[in-house]
């Protein structure tokens, strides 16, 4: 570089700097505020209905809808009482599986077929949110899920075919669909660390946050990558697999069942009959007893060493359950932090190509986080930097239109638009787990009524000077410095 090039690449850098110092004039762009927020929210109400499945009085919730000549249909079982269960270290392996493997009536191929024939598919997962008021308990429930056009009620047969009478003995199968998962889930990592990330710091702050670490995070994926290699050199582990996961299957479709049909009216009684025909037989009590495994975990800084060449970096407080007075004023100064300080600082002025702040409502914490980071240690000391940032300031109108800004984002994310039978489902599962239409409506009035006071409070409350956990997703060639930084080391094998 001559002499010239070197002056104008610092004039160039000194302006940069300005530009991003310079606050930007948002009023040259058309906006909307707090008075345009509809008062009331919008939520799809249903009909709850007397129903014997399995020979066990139970509820049907039967939502009308523009479908569109589809028919969507869910079997629900609750989980209260069921922490064996809700704990096993094999459910996600099942979860993966069950509708992807054969039945006693058609080998896996062919069951996918029918699938294709008559429905979008047969999936099955776990719904589960931390209770509104205690970071201890949580409701979760197994749902079972297809859709599928109204003249063909197949499908019916077909949601009832994988919950009876799945089987685990098309080895094949199982190893082709746990390899699939494995080769996806470490592909994913570069583009989801702050995830991982964010997951691992949290891990002490509620049963879920622990649960889902242990069972769906980085630990998992080291589990699941160390059984395939187990199984390469001895396959007898397949059979090992498959009669855990048949003794599983025969406690799970035990289960007292309710369930949910969203469709148009005219075809809703033709619907409920059919469900009610469909499961008419009462199901055979589970042979085995589940073996409880509890979840426990460390408090340690944790850096998860991974393929690639940026970091991802979390720092997690302890915060609330959604319930406590504090939950909206912590929504709330999440998005402030995010969209006026860490924004500038991680993503700007740092290089990462993302950061921010978030209120995790079922892990109880406050969490900050960058993705795809260039710094290390620089990158913390902005997290706790956005703290007295923010206890530094003063009411006013800049303030206020952050505050503002704030709270239209959670409101768009609250009031954000579903389909029909989306709509159904969410008001559901919004009961089911406690955050019904009242819930909705006072939470929405409490965090329309934040206010810079608030935010200032819950700061000094639960993050100003209290111990917080981080975590890094980082380089392999960065152990020691990710050491030195404090850090325990792990590595995704």
């Amino acid at each position: 570089l001559t002499d010239d090039t070197r002056n104008a690449l610092i004039a160039q850098a000194k302006a940069l700097a300005e530009r991003q110092a310079t606050p930007d004039d948002v009023d040259l762009l058309p906006k909307v505020g707090l008075a345009d927020i509809p008062a009331q929210i919008q939520f799809k109400t249903g009909t709850k209905r007397d129903i014997t499945l399995s020979g066990v009085p139970s509820t049907l919730y039967e939502y009308e809808a523009g479908t569109n000549g589809l028919y969507y249909y869910q079997v629900i079982m609750p989980l209260e009482g069921h922490e064996a269960l809700i704990n096993h270290p094999d459910l996600p392996t099942y979860l993966s599986l069950i509708s992807e493997v054969g039945t006693r009536k058609h080998d896996a191929l062919a069951f996918q077929a029918r699938q294709a024939r008559h429905s979008s598919g047969v999936t099955v997962r776990i719904s589960q949110r931390t209770s509104p008021d205690n970071p201890e308990k949580m409701d979760s429930f197994l749902v079972v899920a297809t859709r599928s056009l109204s003249r063909k009620f197949e499908a019916i047969e077909l949601l009832k075919e994988v919950l009876n009478d799945t089987i685990f003995t098309e080895y094949a199968r199982m190893e082709e669909l746990l390899t699939q998962k494995q080769m996806g889930w470490q592909s994913r990592l570069a583009n989801a660390g702050h995830a991982y990330a964010m997951q691992t710091a949290s891990r002490n702050t509620s049963k879920i946050a622990r649960l889902e670490y242990v069972r769906g995070g980085l630990p998992a994926l080291n589990s699941l990558t160390e059984f395939l290699q187990q199984a390469e050199q001895d396959s007898s582990a397949w059979q090992k697999l498959g009669e855990r996961l048949a003794s599983l299957h025969s406690y799970i479709k035990a289960l007292p069942k309710q369930a949910l049909i969203i469709a148009e009216a005219e075809i809703l009684p033709t619907l409920q009959q059919a469900i009610s025909e469909s499961w008419q037989a009462p199901v055979d009590e589970p042979t085995d007893t589940l073996i409880e495994s509890p979840i426990t975990t460390d408090g340690s800084d944790i850096a998860w060493l991974a393929q690639t060449n940026v970091f991802h970096h979390a720092l997690v407080f302890n915060a609330v359950p959604t319930n406590h007075p504090d939950a909206p004023a912590l929504m709330v100064l999440s998005s402030v932090l995010r969209n006026n300080y860490l924004h500038r600082t991680i993503r700007e002025q740092g290089g990462a190509y993302g950061g921010g702040a978030s209120y995790d409502s079922n892990a109880c914490s406050f969490k900050f986080y960058s993705y795809r980071d260039p710094r290390d240690q620089a990158t913390f000391d902005d997290f706790l930097g956005s703290i007295d940032w923010l206890l530094a300031q003063t009411t006013g109108e800049k303030t206020d239109a952050w505050i503002e800004e704030a709270i239209l984002g959670l409101m768009a994310g609250m009031d954000k638009p579903a389909s029909p039978a989306g709509e159904a489902v969410k008001a559901l599962f919004a009961e089911l787990h406690g955050r019904g239409k009242d819930w909705q409506q006072a939470m929405r009035a409490k965090i329309l009524a934040v206010s810079l006071d608030d935010l200032q409070r819950v700061t000094r409350t639960y993050l100003k000077d209290k111990p917080y956990t981080r975590a890094s997703l980082a380089p392999f060639d960065k152990a020691e410095l990710m050491q030195k930084m404090g850090f325990q080391i792990e590595k995704v094998v």
